[in-house]
């Protein structure tokens, strides 16, 4: 993945300052690592799964993310996305991305009562029906809610969800990725 940069069961966080396109440069990810690599199951029964969660963007923004840059680099031109229905979009996202043979899925959910234990059955769900996933991308896991996590001095709760979600994602060697908004007093 990325010539040798990420690795299966990786955890990594895209951290940066609000409006730096933290969102844009993780759909960037998925679909590099969707166009640019062959899928290397390591059950070849499965189906590689590439899955993005948004706890954040609606889908029809993610897939116009994803549609703009796919037609730009393929097409050399741009693209009033207004123009272009959904649905269509949508299948034409799922048929470049799939090229190399990955299935790909990109999913809305709403964070409020979202934990991780959800996330984690959601997980094995897909793997129940035929998936292995090789990449994970949540936007925004920061959003769900730390229900379950331990309590302590301030963002332990956040720094026991990202370890929760890592341990769990290394384990089944998916790579994980997920921005995280550093506070303005970081400048």
């Amino acid at each position: 993945m990325l010539q040798g940069g990420i690795r299966p069961g990786d955890s990594v966080i895209i951290n940066a300052l609000q409006h730096k396109n933290k969102t844009g440069f993780t759909l960037d990810i998925l679909r590099e690592i969707s166009i640019y690599n062959k899928p290397r199951n390591t059950d070849p029964t499965k189906k590689p799964l590439n899955l993005r969660i948004s706890f954040e963007n609606e889908m029809r923004d993610d897939i116009r993310s994803i549609y703009e840059r796919i037609w730009f680099n393929t097409e050399h031109t741009n693209i009033n996305f207004s123009e272009v229905d959904t649905e269509e979009a949508a299948r034409y996202i799922g048929e470049k991305l799939g090229v190399n043979g990955y299935s790909n899925k990109i999913l809305r959910i709403d964070p409020t009562d979202y934990t991780y234990m959800d996330l984690f059955s959601l997980i094995e769900e897909l793997e129940d029906e035929g998936y292995e996933i090789h990449f994970l991308s949540i936007d925004y896991l920061n959003m769900i809610s730390k229900k379950g996590c331990n309590t302590g001095p301030q963002g332990e709760e956040i720094r026991d969800l990202i370890r929760r979600v890592r341990n769990f994602t290394s384990k089944k060697n998916i790579t994980c990725q997920t921005p995280h908004q550093l506070s303005t007093d970081a400048k």
